[in-house]
């Protein structure tokens, strides 16, 4: 999937991002018919740390069915069955994830005029994206989220070791500094540093006279 259909997607999330006890009640409830979810949630055993859910339970069917709708939308814009299977289980991660998507894309879109792909737009936004998801979610679901998404068979495989050297190099970056302080300012000055020192792979090459950058 494309960073624009991740965008497109973007507008239509509203799940809250913060989990809690009664949001991982319900979902192990499991309630298939969600014309039902109120009842059956209101019957539903609880326990000492629970006891309070089903005074919830109209916030959290709403909820649910926010998700449902979500994720459909996910899968219609092209999610890889990988990023498919991750997200299902993940599903809080998973769109933190993609909405950081959005904000690496604004990120550099203020170094680049407009986003294209295989040239140092596109190692921007793999590279910045990479260290706001671990930043916001850390390293291995950051990392299970970016294999997931190049794990496409009809992309070309010299498209795909330039995303995954690009993602990897922003893994790496945050990795050694391991501060969830880094600024916005820092991580597009790590990327212009990364860039001068010929260490992001380019296929397509816009800047070359000028070390990359407009």
């Amino acid at each position: 999937m494309s960073f624009k259909h991740i965008i497109f997607l973007i507008f239509f999330v509203s799940i809250q991002s913060k989990s809690d006890e009664c949001t991982d009640w319900i979902t192990k409830l499991g309630i298939q018919d969600k014309s039902n979810c109120i009842p059956k949630c209101l019957s539903a055993e609880t326990d000492l740390s629970t006891f309070t859910c089903p005074d919830k339970c109209q916030f959290l069917c709403e909820k649910t069915n926010e998700s449902d709708t979500e994720y459909n939308l996910l899968k219609t814009y092209g999610l890889t069955e990988k990023e498919i299977s991750y997200c299902n289980n993940n599903k809080i991660k998973c769109l933190q994830g993609y909405r950081l998507s959005w904000k690496a894309e604004k990120l550099c879109l203020t170094i680049y005029p407009q986003s294209s792909t295989n040239d140092e737009s596109d190692a921007c936004r793999h590279y910045t994206w990479s260290i706001l998801m671990t930043k916001k979610i850390g390293l291995d679901s950051a990392e299970s989220i970016l294999n997931a998404h190049e794990d496409n068979p009809i992309e070309p495989e010299n498209e795909k070791a330039m995303d995954l050297a690009n993602n990897r190099l922003g893994l790496l970056f945050f990795s050694k500094f391991k501060t969830k302080n880094l600024t916005d300012e820092e991580i597009l000055n790590s990327f212009k540093k990364q860039l001068k020192e010929n260490k992001l792979i380019i296929l397509k090459p816009k800047y070359k006279k000028t070390g990359g950058l407009p």
